[in-house]
C-alpha cells in the first residue's frame, strides 16, 4: 500500500513538474511574442525635445512643432502671451501640487509612469460598460496627451501612451514632469497653466490659499463644466471633493480642510464683468 501511494505521489509530482515547465515555456514564448509585437507596432521612445532641454542650468523648457515639423522652444514672450506664464517648480505652492496629485493621480510619486491598479480598474469599467471612456491616465500620461496632441479614443493609442509614459519617467524627474503638466493644462477662459490664478484671483500662484489651490485643481477635469465663474456650484462640489481627498491622503488635517471649505472665494468682480459683456 505504501509503495502504491509513493508511486502515485511520484507520478503526481512528475506531472505537476511537466505542467509547470509547459506553463513557463508558454509564458516565455508569449512574452517574447508580445515583446516582438510591441516592438514592431509601437514606438518605444518619445521625442524629448517636446518636453525638456537640460541646458541653461537644467531649467525645463517647453517646445512645440512649427509648420515645418521642427521643434521650437516656447519662449517666455510666447508663454506670457494672454494668460499663460511659465512657472518653475520651486515657485509652485506645495498645496497646489498636492491638490492636483490627490485628485488626478494619487500614486504619482510612487508609480513609474503607469498606475497599473488604476489602469486595471478603468479597463474593467470600460469592458463592463460602466464607463464610456477607458480613463485611468496618470499625470505623466496626461502630460504626454497634452504635448503630443494624441487623443484618439482607441486601445492602440492608450497602449502607446503607456509605453511613452514609462519611457518619459526614465528620462525626466517627477518634479520636471509635474512642473510641465501644471504649466500647460487648460484652465478655461483661455488660461493655460496654473499661473492663471492671476485671472481668477488677481494674485500670483504662490499666494494662493488652500481653498484657491483646490479651486484651480478642480477646473482641469472639465474646464468648461468646472469653470468657477460660469459654473461655481460645479467647481465648489469638486473643490470640496479635492479637499476630502487631500485629508484622506494625509496632505492636510481636518482643521485645514474645514477652514478651506468655509472660505468664500472672491470672484464677484469677474462675474460682474462677464455679465456686463454678455448683456452688451
Amino acid at each position: 500500500m505504501k509503495k502504491q501511494m509513493s508511486c502515485r505521489w511520484r507520478i503526481f509530482w512528475s506531472v505537476a513538474a511537466i505542467a509547470g515547465i509547459v506553463i513557463m515555456l508558454a509564458v516565455l514564448v508569449g512574452g517574447v511574442a508580445m515583446g516582438a509585437y510591441i516592438e514592431k507596432n509601437y514606438s518605444s521612445e518619445l521625442d524629448l525635445t517636446l518636453f525638456e532641454a537640460s541646458a541653461r542650468g537644467g531649467t525645463t523648457k517647453l517646445y512645440y512643432y512649427d509648420e515645418n515639423g521642427s521643434a521650437v522652444e516656447l519662449t517666455s514672450e510666447r508663454l506670457e502671451g494672454g494668460s499663460c506664464i511659465y512657472m518653475d517648480y520651486e515657485k509652485l505652492p506645495q498645496q497646489l501640487i498636492d491638490a492636483f496629485v490627490a485628485i488626478e493621480d494619487k500614486r504619482f510619486w510612487r508609480h513609474s509612469g503607469v498606475d497599473w491598479k488604476r489602469t486595471a480598474h478603468a479597463a474593467s469599467n470600460y469592458l463592463l460598460h460602466d464607463s464610456t471612456s477607458f480613463g485611468g491616465s496618470t499625470i505623466t500620461q496626461q502630460l504626454i496627451k497634452n504635448i503630443t496632441g494624441e487623443r484618439d479614443a482607441t486601445t492602440r493609442r492608450k497602449i502607446q501612451e503607456m509605453i511613452w509614459a514609462k519611457y518619459l519617467e526614465r528620462c525626466m524627474t517627477k518634479e520636471q514632469i509635474i512642473e510641465l503638466y501644471l504649466n500647460i493644462i487648460n484652465l478655461s477662459r483661455g488660461c493655460i497653466g496654473v499661473q492663471a490664478a492671476n485671472t481668477y484671483f488677481s494674485k500670483d500662484v504662490s499666494e494662493l490659499t488652500l481653498a484657491e489651490c483646490a479651486t484651480i485643481a478642480a477646473i482641469t477635469n472639465n474646464p468648461s463644466y468646472y469653470d468657477p465663474i460660469r459654473h461655481p456650484e460645479n467647481n465648489l462640489a469638486r473643490r470640496n471633493l479635492i479637499l476630502d481627498q487631500m485629508l484622506e491622503q494625509g496632505y492636510i488635517d481636518e482643521t485645514a480642510r474645514a477652514t478651506a471649505v468655509a472660505e468664500e472665494l472672491t470672484l464677484e468682480k469677474f462675474l460682474a464683468l462677464e455679465n456686463a459683456l454678455y448683456k452688451g
